[in-house]
């Protein structure tokens, strides 16, 4: 009986199966007995099979408890108790896929060979809000309903009073701040960087499109213009402000850089090697090419920040859902690292209609974002290189890519490979260069003269002392022979003047100390705006995805056999294929080549015969033109609601 249940459990449970948790929880069972089945956690004191106890602790007694240690599967020791069997109990669930409007046509998420595999991973993590992305882009629609709820807000600020509050240097700077400008309006008049933002971290809402991160905060860095260009310059700024909020505490954990060129800057390059000693990610965009749009090899042509020499670097290049590169895609076998979803991205907008698809090496860099998201929620210990380790090697394998990984990233496999990594220490990786200062090539102790300053003493000293000559005889005086005059001196007693001055020989070097090492200053940026800021994704917009509309003439029922009419509504004109059914499931209609005009459509359809009445009819309009379907909000004019069925999606209600 237990088999049979087993057999029948494994038909219905297509997900894959994985433990609670490993050797904590287990199955434990009589064979011959279906419903003596027993689930024991480890740990738990008493449970009955039967008229038998068991129990899971560290000692064996004599009442047939199993001794349990987390290092032996408990198992085996209740494998030997005559009668009694034990496996693990593994949960099981269903594959998570999100219910957003446009989730069908977002191939990158989904695509059974070239799609990121998201489903599987999102059975793991969607994504956490402790995790933070740094976006430096055109800015953040920062109302946008798939987009607010996922926005970092800076807790030290007050929105809206015109003050400082932080003390940071930027005004309001609520969701990030703009660097053009040097406040905190990140308003985006582009809409690259909202599409960006989406892409990395849109939340699932039943609504629009989601994210590869359901659950995040994403920090916004607006430096580039509504052309999409902007200053080196106003990047340092940006890259600064997300470097200080890590340096106080902020799990700031990727930045995504879509946009590049080919001007290296040692000044952003060190800022770089600023955050990367921090721990920060950056995946950046490879770039489209040049002026002709044809991608260029980046080991020849470098493309800056992807092509920084730097380990946190990420560069992304663009892949097609057909598994190439796109044509405008840069690549490099030693400086391009990988390839992800980058062509026909759907995504957020800042204008009506709020969803638009884009192109470029911009759009599969969030992808990676997004992935660097996930893991770092589920395993926030990781370090920055052992991310970006799983990132690079856990991929789906396209040998023919001319990049270092030839392959586009597969992120179930990367949160695997994050799963078996061992916890590293605490101890950060050293930074790839020091900033000591180079020591001077002098010192600047002063040199001594060749002469000392002590005063040459002077030659001429007198030849006779003032000493009176002593008398010859007796003490009794000679007289004299003449006048009692005294002799004159031969020589006056005035001394010689001397030779030369005593005034000190001036020593041949001087004493003035050599000059200071004042580091040489920053140079000046240039007053035009360099190529390094320009956005890697096309600029044209790729048309609004197509949306429909669907009413039914009022009606308070449906007759089996009966014609109605269906009013389809189209924001373009395009083919497609209407299916309905009636009642739900059974029946299934389709009719192809159904021509629309932007604007409302008439048809006529005969509903399938059947038996009764219903007040229920199913119907899914596929638009041929990019082979998904759409279902609508609300049906008009008889305002009847919609929602999703299992054959045919979306359902009218008659009245």
């Amino acid at each position: 009986m237990l088999g049979v249940l087993i057999v029948i459990l494994s038909i219905f449970v297509v997900a894959e199966a994985k433990p609670r948790i490993a050797s904590e929880q287990y199955i434990i069972y009589e064979p011959s007995n279906s419903k003596k089945l027993l689930s024991l956690k480890a740990g738990n004191k008493i449970k009955k099979i039967g008229s038998k106890s068991y129990s899971v602790k560290k000692k064996r007694n004599r009442n047939k408890s199993v001794v349990y240690s987390k290092k032996r599967d408990p198992c085996n020791r209740i494998k030997k108790i005559p009668g009694l069997k034990c496996e693990p109990d593994f949960e099981q669930k269903i594959d998570l896929v999100p219910s957003d409007y446009y989730y069908s046509i977002m191939w990158h998420l989904h695509h059974a060979t070239y799609g990121i595999r998201a489903p599987a991973a999102w059975d793991v993590t969607t994504g956490s809000n402790d995790v933070v992305i740094g976006v430096l882009d055109t800015g953040t629609l920062t109302s946008h309903p798939d987009l607010s709820a996922n926005l970092w807000v800076n807790p030290g600020e007050i929105a809206g009073n015109s003050i400082d509050d932080d003390l940071n240097g930027y005004v309001d700077d609520v969701y990030g701040i703009n660097a053009i400008l040097g406040n905190g309006n990140v308003t985006d008049d582009n809409g690259h960087g909202t599409h960006v933002a989406g892409t990395i971290g849109a939340v699932s809402n039943s609504d629009g499109v989601v994210g590869v991160a359901w659950n995040v905060k994403i920090v916004t860095g607006k430096f580039l213009g509504s052309d999409g260009t902007g200053w080196t310059s106003d990047a340092i700024a940006a890259l600064d402000y997300m470097n200080d909020l890590k340096d106080d505490g902020l799990n700031i954990v990727a930045i995504n850089h879509s946009w590049g060129g080919s001007g290296y800057s040692a000044s952003l390059y060190n800022e770089f090697t600023r955050s990367q000693n921090l721990g920060i990610l950056h995946p950046a965009a490879a770039g489209n090419g040049g002026v002709d749009n044809i991608g260029d090899n980046n080991d020849s042509i470098p493309h800056y920040p992807s092509s920084y020499n730097q380990d946190a670097i990420i560069s992304v290049a663009n892949l097609t859902n057909s598994g190439v590169l796109n044509t405008s895609s840069n690549f490099g076998a030693t400086s391009v690292d990988i390839a992800a979803p980058g062509t026909s991205i759907a995504s957020t907008y800042h204008i009506n209609p709020w969803y638009v698809y884009m192109s470029g090496t911009s759009m599969a860099t969030p992808v990676v974002t997004g992935i660097i998201a996930l893991i770092a929620s589920e395993y926030p210990h990781l370090t920055y290189s052992q991310i970006k380790t799983c990132i690079t090697s856990s991929i789906i394998s396209i040998p023919a890519l001319p990049i270092q990984f030839p392959g586009t990233v597969d992120a179930e496999a990367a949160l695997t490979c994050a799963g078996l990594l061992p916890t590293p220490t605490n101890t950060p990786a050293p930074p790839t260069a020091t900033n000591t200062p180079v020591p001077p090539t002098a010192t600047n102790t002063p040199i001594p003269p060749t002469a000392t300053n002590t005063p040459i003493p002077p030659t001429n000293t007198p030849t006779a002392t003032h000493t009176t000559v002593p008398p010859t005889a007796t003490n009794t005086p000679v007289p004299p022979t003449a006048t009692n005059t005294p002799i004159p001196p031969t020589a006056t007693n005035t001394p010689v003047p001397p030779t030369a001055t005593n005034t000190p020989i001036p020593p041949t070097a001087t004493n003035t100390p050599l000059p200071t090492n004042t580091p040489t200053a920053t140079p000046t940026f240039t007053s035009t705006p360099l190529t390094t800021s320009t956005p890697t994704a096309t600029n044209t917009p790729i048309p609004a995805i197509p949306q429909f509309t669907l009413s039914t003439n009022p009606v308070k029922k449906l007759i089996p056999g009966k014609k109605f009419i269906l009013n389809i509504n189209s924001n373009i004109d395009t083919a497609g294929i209407v299916e309905f059914s009636f009642p739900k499931g059974k029946n299934c209609q389709k009719v192809a080549n159904i021509d629309l005009s932007e604007g409302e459509n008439s048809y006529k359809f005969k509903l399938p015969p059947g038996a009764g009445s219903y007040k229920k009819l199913f119907v899914r309009f596929t638009d041929q033109n990019s082979n998904s379907s759409y279902i609508t909000r609300k049906i008009h004019n008889t305002g009847l609601t919609t929602s999703i069925s299992r054959v045919c999606k979306v359902l009218a209600k008659a009245r």
